[in-house]
Order: C-alpha cells, then structure tokens, then sequence
C-alpha cells in the first residue's frame, strides 16, 4: 500500500484518506501532485460498495486507469487489474 501511495498520479490527501477509509472525493490542491498537476480542490472520484465474485463486500479506495485499489471487509485491501475486474464483471455495485 505504501508503494502504491507513494507512486500514485492522484492526491495524496484523497488517496490517504481512501486508505483509511475516509472516503474523501476532494482533492486537496496542495499535494506534490495536486501542485504538480495545477489542482485545486476539485473531486477526484467516488468511492463506492461492491460485491467481488471471490473477496465479497468492499469498498473502492482508489482507482487510474490500470488499477483498481478496494478494502474488503473480510480480505483487507487489494490491487486489482481494472482491464480483468471490467472485462470479466468481477466486481458490481452494491
């Protein structure tokens, strides 16, 4: 988790506050990378439930265009590929 924190293209704020399960959908626009990539504060994506066809319930933490980062409540967190979980429909909002 902490590479993927420390490697990420989206605010560091939000994706710490993913992490711990804040949810928050505000960029924070002080960040390296909200300054780098001239953010404000601006929303940066919705967390939402879903059901996974083997882990069950949790919640989508963090998502780019490769990755998808979810807590499951019974399996911790885990790093998916986007292009499998969307192309086999391995998770669906709950």
């Amino acid at each position: 988790m902490m590479r993927t924190f420390t490697e990420c293209a989206t605010c560091r704020w939000s994706s710490l506050c993913g992490y711990l399960g804040a949810g928050s959908l505000i960029a924070c626009g002080h960040c390296d990378v909200c300054r780098r990539n001239g953010s404000s504060r601006a929303q940066t994506g919705a967390t939402r439930r879903a059901r996974h066809t083997t882990f069950e319930i949790g919640t989508v933490v963090a998502a780019d265009e490769d990755t998808l980062t979810v807590l499951f409540d019974d399996h911790g967190y885990r790093t998916l590929s986007r292009a499998l979980v969307e192309g086999e429909r391995l998770l669906v909002d709950i």
